[in-house]
């Protein structure tokens, strides 16, 4: 207490000290929730009455986001009558569960939906992701999670229904159950970078689109995870799964990911940048061909427009792609190409902001 403070006659107000509790897993459960919305780069929202159907609908406004998540949910959380000062929190987490249950219970019901689930476990299927085994003693048992999403345009047009299975990856422990989680990732100053670059040399910019990328990353370590809801295998409803392919929602699979498309593209020839880990080329005589990664994204540019297709075929023989054709929209970016010139703006994205927040 300094005397200034005692001059005036004043008293200092303590701050009551509270005992400390810890975290319990449903806390965990409900912090982490969000890094899944996080991750596939979303907002959770509340489905609709109206269901998401394959073919084409109106467009909506521009407010909403470019991806809807039925995000499938934890279990619900029953009340205690010895809880009443925490009643109503409960209480709205549970009924938010509740809802989102539901809604989770009218996708499965659509063929959209189903088509896409199965799709999913067909992938899985085809690239050998992991093998049923009876479960191991003492080992950490990663749970799996559904989450559906409706992929839009640059235009709010519907692309598709796409369900994802997911891990719970986030009690994982560095240094126990993964060695290493960096993976590059491209900077947008980057990317303007490659696109001026591009501008400058007559060079068109092409977009391809790597479909469920990550189950194509080797694991080096054992990975358990449990059966998904509404696949559980009837002979054997209590083994689990070994992964010997990442997963969603595992920490090290970006970084797997990253080793698996890189490897590659350096055994065709390509160089790896030193500066930036996320550029590649590859030289052909006078003729250049540039490759750029974001993630599962890749976009490339070349003088010569038969290195174009030879990439597209090497890289759909190799992996399951979208190739997208020319870029217009890409990480927020509204991209116009013309000869000599490439025109970038965010008009798009600025009334989304505006909206947002009532401007």
């Amino acid at each position: 207490m300094t005397h200034k403070t005692i001059s005036l006659g004043l008293l200092p107000n303590p701050i009551p000290q509270t005992p400390y509790v810890p975290p319990t897993k449903n806390d965990w459960d409900i912090l982490f929730q969000l890094m899944f919305y996080e991750f596939f780069n979303s907002l959770p929202s509340v489905v609709s009455p109206v269901h998401v159907a394959a073919a084409p609908r109106p467009l909506d406004p521009p407010g909403l986001p470019l991806s809807t998540f039925i995000d499938q949910d934890v279990p619900y959380a029953s009340i205690s009558s010895t809880q009443e000062q925490k009643q109503s929190l409960i209480v709205y987490e549970g009924a938010e569960e509740q809802l989102q249950l539901v809604q989770i219970n009218k996708a499965m019901l659509e063929s959209s939906w189903i088509e896409a689930m199965q799709e999913e476990i067909h992938e899985f299927e085809r690239l050998q992701v992991w093998e049923l085994v009876p479960c191991p003693d003492f080992v950490m048992l990663n749970k799996l999670k559904w989450i559906f999403k409706v992929k839009k345009d640059e235009f709010w047009g519907v692309l598709k229904n796409k369900a994802q299975l997911v891990a719970k990856g986030y009690h994982q422990e560095e240094g126990i159950d993964f060695e290493e989680s960096f993976a590059p990732v491209s900077r947008i100053e980057a990317i303007r970078i490659f696109i001026d670059n591009a501008a400058n040399k007559n060079m068109t910019i092409y977009r391809m689109d790597a479909k469920t990328a990550f189950l194509n990353g080797e694991l080096r370590e054992v990975v358990y995870v449990s059966q998904s809801k509404g696949f559980v295998d009837q002979d054997n409803p209590n083994h689990v799964y070994r992964l010997e392919k990442a997963l969603y929602g595992l920490k090290q699979a970006p970084r797997a990911w990253y080793d698996m498309l890189s490897n590659f593209l350096l055994s065709q020839e390509f160089s790896k940048c030193v500066v930036d880990p996320t550029l590649f080329t590859r030289k052909a005589s006078h003729d250049i061909l540039l490759v750029r990664i974001y993630v599962d994204d890749i976009i490339f540019a070349s003088t010569n427009p038969a290195m174009y297709d030879e990439f597209a075929e090497i890289m759909t023989f190799k992996f399951k792609m979208l190739v997208m054709g020319k870029m217009s929209f890409f990480l927020g970016l509204q991209i116009s190409q013309s000869p000599r010139c490439i025109f970038i703006n965010q008009s798009k994205y600025a009334l989304q902001i505006i909206k947002k927040y009532g401007m």
